[in-house]
């Protein structure tokens, strides 16, 4: 597929009443639908001055503002879209998703 087989009209995407819904269906959005995007939890953040920052050595643990059993932010391309609860799944973490920002 080149640029020039994707029809869609994005004209109206920077004003405040555009329906998803109704742009999810026509087919060219469907072309769209494949695109990845990044997908991340933030489980927790800390502030720390440069010299604290210099001092970190492998084996270093650091503490994190959340406790455990608090949410985690959910992000798509680094935008906030809900909050989920940190698991475990197959070995790997995984987010299960508990609240969906409107």
């Amino acid at each position: 597929m080149n640029t020039n087989d994707l029809d869609l009209d994005l004209s109206g995407a920077l004003e405040d009443d555009i329906n998803l819904s109704e742009v999810s269906t026509t087919p060219a959005f469907n072309n769209v639908k494949d695109l990845k995007v990044v997908a991340s939890a933030e489980v927790g953040i800390t502030n720390m001055t440069i010299k604290q920052a210099e001092e970190i050595t492998v084996g270093t643990v650091i503490t994190l503002d959340k406790m455990e059993g608090e949410l985690a932010d959910f992000k798509i391309n680094n935008n906030q879209i809900g909050k989920g609860q940190i698991v475990l799944k197959d070995g790997r973490y995984g987010i299960k998703i508990t609240h969906i920002n409107e």
